[in-house]
Order: structure tokens, then sequence, then C-alpha cells
């Protein structure tokens, strides 16, 4: 389902529409890039060596794999990413925030957010991450000249 909201402001849901695998072959045909056709970011779990899986040999991508180091990484996730990254003949681009800035913000949001519960925490420790990750993911893409759409 999809959400929109209609002309006098009231939510309104739309079924999506499925284009089909030859379209998104069709969309995929033009936005080849330089040296990688697109980027994965990769946690090392299960979801997103699938995508890094599906878009390497089932639609023939030359991807770049991102993952963020945000120092709370669990070792066998460290270690998915690289066993799937050479599996899959994937360069791999590992980041972390400059002087651990990530760890300090995700410490201050457990610290502020704790007392409010888990639905308040759970809000604003994912948060670093997600924006250090958007951030990285946009200017590697620029640098590699490898579009986003």
């Amino acid at each position: 389902m999809r959400f929109a909201r209609n002309l006098s402001g009231h939510n309104i849901y739309q079924k999506y529409q499925l284009a089909g695998e030859e379209a998104l072959h069709r969309h995929l045909e033009s936005k080849k890039g330089e040296k990688y056709d697109c980027l994965i970011t990769l946690s090392g779990g299960r979801d997103s060596s699938f995508v890094l899986y599906y878009a390497v040999k089932k639609l023939g991508l030359r991807a770049l794999a991102l993952n963020f180091d945000n120092g709370f990484r669990h070792a066998q996730a460290v270690e998915n990413v690289k066993q799937a990254c050479q599996a899959l003949n994937t360069d791999l681009l590992e980041f972390r925030s400059r002087k651990k800035l990530n760890v300090r913000i995700t410490t201050q949001a457990l610290r502020t957010t704790i007392p409010f519960g888990p639905g308040a925490s759970c809000q604003f420790v994912c948060r670093p991450c997600y924006n250090g990750g958007k951030a990285f993911l946009y200017t590697t893409a620029e640098k590699y000249k490898i579009p986003l759409q």
C-alpha cells in the first residue's frame, strides 16, 4: 500500500501497481555508471546480503558495497560482509565517523531517551547511522559517478 493525501488533505491509500521484471531491466539499462552501476549498503545480515546477490547475479549489475562501522557492529556481521563481497567479486568500501562521533551521538541519544522507554530510544538510536550512511552514500555516488535513480 502507498500512502498519499488527496486534495482535501485526507489520507488515502493506493495499491502499488507492479511494473514487472521487464520494466526493471529497461530502467536499469538506462542507468549504467562508469565503473559501478549501483551502490548497495551491506550490513552483513540476510536482507542486505540477498540484495547484493540479486543485484550482481540476477540483474548483472556492477555493484559497489558500502558498510558503515557504527562502533556497534558484531564480529559475525563484519565477517559476513567480507565473505559476501569476496564470493560475489564485489568491491567494498567501509567507513566510520570521524572521532567516533557516531558512538558519542548514539550514547547521548540513549542517555536522553531511556527514561522515556524503548519506543523513544528506538527512534533516536538509529538516526546517527542513518544520517551518516546516507551522507556517505551520496558522496560516494558522486565520487564514482554512480546513478542514484
